[in-house]
């Protein structure tokens, strides 16, 4: 399981497409509304493949891909140092089908009124046999960047 924090200006770099016209004006409109979120990508592997291409069976496989699309709401949190719990505002999870190396989440929780000194990504177990399992993200990793032209 790997968690990747995602700051708001990469959220923006992603966005802009190279053949786009970068003016300050998309960049205040894209920054508006990116930064009232937190993005994180969450990616589970086994064997360097996707975790549905390791699943053992029909019935397991299924329970996954419901679990990943409609379900993950129910077992991932993200609290702040001062144990305050910041809502799930949405997850995606794209299907590729077994040509990822990982089964990816893109995670979407509302920001905090104020920066805390860290994050706790806590995800409940759902059928993985890895048990509940616990994320630190400290305020340094998620420093600012600044989008450019």
């Amino acid at each position: 399981i790997k968690v990747t924090y995602r700051p708001t200006e990469l959220m923006i770099c992603q966005e802009l497409s190279r053949n786009e016209t970068t003016s300050d004006t998309v960049i205040t409109k894209l920054r508006k509304k990116y930064e009232s979120q937190h993005y994180l990508t969450l990616s589970f592997s086994k064997n360097k493949q996707e975790i549905l291409s390791n699943a053992a069976n029909k019935q397991q496989f299924s329970m996954l891909v419901n679990q990943f699309a409609f379900g993950m709401g129910e077992k991932i949190f993200l609290t702040t140092a001062e144990r305050d719990t910041l809502d799930l505002l949405s997850f995606h999870t794209p299907r590729h089908y077994g040509v990822s190396l990982s089964t990816d989440i893109l995670l979407a929780f509302e920001r905090e009124k104020q920066n805390a000194e860290y994050l706790t990504l806590k995800i409940q177990e759902f059928g993985l046999k890895t048990g509940d399992t616990q994320f630190r993200i400290n305020s340094n990793a998620r420093k600012k960047f600044k989008v450019i032209q």
